[in-house]
């Protein structure tokens, strides 16, 4: 059997791998990749300081958000986002 795919949104809050949460504020498409912009919250949902550029990978259904390591995609993906807020 199939499982279906998580699907991540706007307003969604994730727990990432540096014990810390985030909400995703935005969301853009780039060379037929997902990416989301995170800003960090706390235990009461309060923004912080902290904001985060990820990239969506699935992977057998489970979603992955990884850094992006290559810098001219990084550069890209924040100009989509910058565009996007603004």
């Amino acid at each position: 059997m199939e499982k279906d795919a998580i699907v991540i949104a706007v307003g969604q809050i994730v727990d990432l791998n540096d014990n810390k949460s985030y909400v995703i504020t935005e969301i853009v498409n780039y060379n037929n990749s997902r990416y989301c912009y995170l800003i960090e919250v706390d235990a009461e949902e309060n923004v912080k300081d902290t904001y985060l550029i990820a990239k969506e990978i699935i992977v057998d259904g489970d979603v992955y958000l990884l850094d992006i390591e290559d810098q001219a995609e990084y550069t890209a993906v924040l100009q989509l986002f910058k565009d996007a807020l603004l």
